[in-house]
């Protein structure tokens, strides 16, 4: 199952990504901004590919690591995007009964279209995994990826060439999405093919950092 979150800065969209990935009982995140800081000791956070691999090994068998956290160090963020989800395809393959919900934050960063991330996209059993991905703009994700998005987030949006390509998938979603205000945003949920919109961010909102 993948997610698209789309939004400008300071509206939310990690923050929303993060509330839902919560839901998953096992939970890895890619985060070069660290954005994430919460004080949980459910919660590991790494900083090297090789740390990496081995907290999700530990997350994956054992019973007292819920989430790893990788905020990369190295300066080329490509490499350590694909670093880590070589690792995450060797713990999903060596644990194929665990569910796992996979947070990318920052589409722009990355390569999407590197081969193992296809391989998550593409290969794994949708309720398996669940992948969030957020990104600034619609162009940030390649079409081959926003094609097979299960769901689309989307928060206040003026650019033309945005709301275009979420027109695309929704007119009435790029249409809702000019007149948001705050932190509500609209939902498009491409496997029932309808949407909803959320104007209460009491009912998600929980702050990244404590």
């Amino acid at each position: 199952m993948t997610y698209l979150v789309f939004g400008r800065r300071e509206l939310g969209k990690t923050t929303l990504a993060d509330a839902m990935l919560k839901a998953l009982p096992k939970r890895a995140v890619i985060d070069p901004r660290r954005m994430i800081r919460q004080r949980d000791q459910r919660i590991e956070y790494v900083q090297t590919q090789a740390d990496a691999l081995d907290a999700l090994h530990e997350m994956m068998s054992g019973h007292e690591i819920d989430e790893v956290v990788y905020q990369p160090q190295e300066d080329d963020l490509d490499q350590a995007f694909a670093g880590w989800t070589r690792a995450l395809k060797q713990v999903i393959l060596t644990y194929p009964r665990q569910r796992i919900g996979v947070l990318i934050d920052e589409a722009s960063f990355y390569n999407l279209n590197a081969p193992t991330f296809q391989w998550l996209l593409k290969c794994i059993p949708r309720e398996q995994a669940h992948i969030f991905i957020t990104a600034h703009q619609p162009k940030d994700v390649p079409t081959n990826v926003r094609a097979i998005a299960d769901h689309w987030i989307v928060f206040y949006t003026t650019q033309h060439t945005d709301l275009e390509r979420i027109a695309e998938k929704s007119p009435e979603v790029a249409s809702i999405a000019k007149t948001l205000r705050d932190r509500a945003f609209v939902h498009w949920d491409d496997t029932k093919a309808r949407y909803s919109v959320n104007s209460q961010p009491s009912s998600w909102y929980v702050p990244l950092s404590e």
